[in-house]
């Protein structure tokens, strides 16, 4: 956190990047740096947790760089452009893998991989959506929107559980999928579908005439649904554990015939934290 910390202050102060305004919620005036250095921190660590499976994070980050490659001017277009470049060749080697070939050529992300591709892309975010930007501070919600939904019921569902927000779990996004059935392909394409969509929305929305209020308004709903579901989840989720937990404790195993013994939960039970579970997940 100490490093991450030195490193917005650096993108700050050494480099200029400031979140400066909001659009249509208002100016930031004093509390620029606090807010940005804020939001780059917040951003890494979203990024790390988005990055628990392959082709994950690069398929969440391409279409924000490539939009913004295409609809800025110079020298931002080819900052973006170039980045974009970067993570289209990392996932040829990053997606995920069908064939004994494929995965001896593949490459992992990791946390060194995260925190040299995020501070770069929140610069860039943070420029397109600046004054002299192409895009509309709003729009940085929706092109950011799977990372914060990842992290808002992240951090949710950990103090639900009571343990701390930056411990790990198997209770990501990416985890529910693969529980689901999905393979870790179609969660690539997923991830990469929805971040295109909402790239296309924070971008075309403002062309069509629409306040910028409505980008924030969007991402609002999307992100408060998100993390609403997530709480009742949790909590019954917390509920139910509990009270495996009472019931195995109150009888005990040896007094009781075989068919009516509780049955003590396990690992397969749920993708949630709790003492009973085996903190495993990847990203965390």
């Amino acid at each position: 956190m100490i490093a991450q910390l030195v490193g917005a202050l650096t993108l700050v102060y050494a480099g200029g990047f400031r979140v400066e305004s909001l659009g249509a919620l208002g100016h930031l005036d004093a509390a620029s740096v606090p807010f940005t250095v804020l939001v780059i921190v917040t951003f890494l660590n979203a990024s790390n947790m988005v990055d628990g499976a392959d082709g994950l994070l690069g398929s969440v980050l391409l279409p924000p760089l490539v939009a913004i490659a295409l609809v800025a001017n110079a020298p931002l277009s080819w900052g973006a452009g170039m980045l974009a470049a970067v993570v289209s060749g990392f996932l040829l080697f990053n997606w995920p893998a069908r064939s004994a070939a494929r995965s001896r050529l593949r490459t992992f992300m990791g946390n060194g991989g995260v925190l040299f591709i995020a501070p770069f892309t929140a610069a860039i975010l943070i420029q397109a959506t600046g004054q002299d930007g192409p895009l509309l501070p709003g729009a940085a919600a929706l092109l950011t929107l799977i990372p914060l939904a990842d992290m808002a019921t992240t951090c949710v569902r950990r103090i639900v559980h009571r343990v701390s927000p930056l411990s790990a779990d198997r209770g990501h996004i990416h985890h529910r999928l693969l529980l689901a059935g999905l393979s870790p392909t179609q969660i690539a394409m997923i991830y990469l579908s929805v971040s295109a969509a909402a790239t296309l929305t924070g971008v075309l929305l403002p062309k069509a005439g629409l306040d910028g209020f409505w980008l924030w308004t969007i991402a609002a709903v999307i992100l408060t649904t998100a993390t609403m579901f997530e709480l009742w989840f949790s909590t019954r989720a917390r509920v139910r554990l509990r009270a495996m937990t009472l019931d195995g404790l109150e009888r005990p195993y040896a007094d009781e015939s075989p068919r009516r013994q509780p049955r003590r939960p396990s690992d397969d039970d749920d993708p949630l934290p709790d003492p009973l579970l085996k903190r495993t997940g990847t990203g965390g």
